[in-house]
């Protein structure tokens, strides 16, 4: 098995749609290729309280690899053997917290039509973009609240407990803050999937180490959602709240002055940068009102100015170009006041 990606995503509330530049579209078909969709919480909890031997080889002969990467990287159970495997499989589905969150999960998912269809058709986009990438497996499981997330080699997991809501009162008694629980809601998850994919295939530890690289990594990859979602809100890609991303919009040429002024776009020092470009409820140096991780807002705003000036630029080749002064010089970003 591959590096195995787990995401644990945090993106903001929905909220108006606020346009940032036209996004090039690609002519794509279905390219033949059909989503496979796995209900694995469904079939685990299907059998039981207790997991037999016989029941572990189901679901190794039904799930493969994802099994794998549910028990040992999502929920780090022990099973060096079947023997060890089914006894932590089967004191998770017997335990009555986890029993009950299983039940919750079912009531806001007892069928994802809606959801399959439009993630076949953003992985379909996809697929256009990136003609050598095949479509993942999909499988939805329970994660205990670990992981919305993850990625592994042909596999795409998505952790439905993540999902269940902004006001689902698991949330508040585990202590997530409200800026984190407010985003995990189903409208997330098809941007939460894309956003997973890219940063697997463009892997964020590889992102040279200063703040430019950060912001323009992190702007290319709301492009990248953007493309293969170009229905999506806009909050729902760039993670703020319409309030917030009016804010961004108002204040773009103050937001871009205060890294020049402040010599921070070469700045290599992470505990010093990362201010701008980690979540949080708003970022450090600037106003209340202001989303985490302003330099998202500020990379998109470079990337979505460099490819309109240079149209014959595909997101392959977009993604690929890891040259952050070159993009941000040929963008000819510059904001007006």
């Amino acid at each position: 098995m591959n590096k195995v990606f787990l995401v644990f995503f945090i993106l903001l509330t929905t909220g108006l749609l606020v346009g940032c530049g036209p996004e090039k579209e690609a002519d794509f078909s279905d390219n033949g290729e059909e989503l496979v969709f796995n209900r694995f919480e469904q079939k685990l909890f299907s059998l039981g309280d207790t997991i037999s031997l016989e029941e572990l080889a189901v679901l190794k002969n039904e799930f493969g690899p994802f099994l794998d990467v549910f028990a040992y990287d999502i929920m780090s159970m022990s099973g060096s053997n079947d023997t060890l495997l089914s006894l932590s499989l089967s004191f998770f589905v017997s335990d009555t917290n986890i029993s009950a969150l299983y039940d919750s999960v079912m009531v806001r998912y007892a069928t994802m039509d809606v959801l399959e269809s439009k993630l076949q058709k953003s992985l379909s986009i996809r697929k256009s973009y990136f003609p050598s990438k095949t479509i993942p497996k999909v499988y939805t499981y329970l994660s205990a609240f670990n992981y919305g997330v993850v990625t592994a080699d042909s596999i795409l997991g998505i952790g439905l407990d993540m999902f269940l809501g902004s006001d689902n009162p698991y949330y508040q008694l585990i202590g997530f803050p409200t800026y984190l629980s407010s985003r995990f809601s189903k409208e997330y998850i098809i941007p939460n999937c894309l956003r997973a994919i890219c940063q697997s295939d463009y892997d964020p530890l590889e992102v040279k180490n200063e703040l430019l690289s950060q912001m323009v990594y992190q702007g290319k990859v709301i492009y990248y959602i953007k493309n293969l979602a170009p229905d999506l809100n806009d909050t729902l890609v760039t993670g703020y709240s319409g309030k917030q991303l009016a804010w961004c919009d108002a204040n773009e040429s103050s937001i871009w002055g205060f890294f020049i002024e402040n010599k921070l776009l070469f700045n290599t020092d992470a505990s010093e940068y990362m201010k701008y470009v980690s979540e949080g409820p708003t970022t450090k140096g600037f106003p209340e009102e202001s989303p985490g991780k302003v330099g998202a807002y500020t990379g998109w705003q470079i990337v979505n100015r460099y490819m309109e000036r240079n149209e014959e630029v595909t997101l392959e080749q977009l993604m690929n170009n890891n040259d952050a002064l070159q993009i941000l010089e040929a963008s000819g970003y510059k904001p007006n006041k």
